[in-house]
């Protein structure tokens, strides 16, 4: 599971800690499911820490955005922007997934 919270909930006005709140219990259930997760630095907040904390795979926010690439309503990627995302991600996740489950 590739995780990056944020950007619509900071459109709705949440602060940014019961945004880091919500992106923390998503790892939380995701790892009591033993699902493996990536977690995309999102804007300065210690992401880093809290990727440890539920074992996912942390990347800067730049491998998971690029604003080259924005859609009709000016913040979310088009196709193309995903396309990019997926290929830079694709290195972390076939690590991720080469190496054996905690």
């Amino acid at each position: 599971m590739i995780v990056q919270g944020g950007y619509n909930d900071l459109q709705r006005g949440s602060s940014p800690a019961a945004i880091m709140a919500n992106v923390e219990a998503i790892l939380a259930r995701l790892s009591a499911r033993q699902i493996r997760a990536v977690l995309c630095r999102f804007y300065d907040q210690p992401w880093d820490v809290i990727a440890r904390r539920y074992g996912a795979v942390f990347v800067p926010g730049g491998a998971c955005y690029d604003a080259n690439y924005r859609g009709f309503d000016g913040l979310h990627m088009n196709a193309v922007g995903h396309q990019v995302v997926a290929t830079r991600l694709l290195p972390v996740v076939q690590r991720m997934l080469a190496r054996p489950q905690r």
